[in-house]
């Protein structure tokens, strides 16, 4: 929900509902795979962080039935974080993540892949028959100009079944 430039078009606001959280939580306990990806900002051209994005937090209507909580927008503990041996991610050792938009997240259960389980910047949680996989900052799977920022990671994702 990016504000308008008609300034006759009314303010809006749009929020997961309880709804979209529920039929997102049937698909994986179905057996499919969720993605969720948190942003501290808007992004554009590489990555780069323009205003906050202030809906941030509206993401815990969806991530809080796995046990997941985005409690604030923190920032990494560093920009790069060691992936947690023998975890989910095979093949990827370590993620990058920007600090300046990085929105950590506590995990209840589930696998922390990167980062801490009360500061969590990827994590890997088993929903049902299916799986949910959370990351901390959108620009984990962006590009810098000269490549990926994270390219294992995107490949992982890219080949996750």
């Amino acid at each position: 929900d990016y504000p308008v430039a008609d300034s006759a078009a009314p303010a809006y606001d749009t929020k997961w509902t309880s709804e979209e959280a529920a039929v997102l939580n049937e698909y994986a306990e179905a057996g499919g795979n969720v993605l969720v990806v948190n942003s501290g900002n808007r992004l554009k051209f590489f990555n780069w962080v323009t205003e906050p994005n202030e809906d941030w937090a509206d993401l815990n209507v969806l991530t809080n039935q796995w046990g997941v909580n985005f409690s604030n927008n923190t920032a990494a503990e560093g920009s790069s974080l060691t992936v947690t041996p023998g975890s989910v991610l095979e093949g990827v050792s370590a993620v990058n993540v920007n600090p300046d938009n990085a929105v950590g997240f506590s995990l209840i259960s589930g696998e922390v892949l990167a980062g801490s389980r009360n500061n969590a910047h990827a994590a890997h949680i088993q929903a049902g028959a299916g799986e949910v996989i959370v990351l901390s900052d959108l620009s984990m799977l962006g590009d810098y100009g000269e490549g990926l920022f994270n390219p294992k990671l995107v490949q992982w994702l890219a080949d996750w079944k």
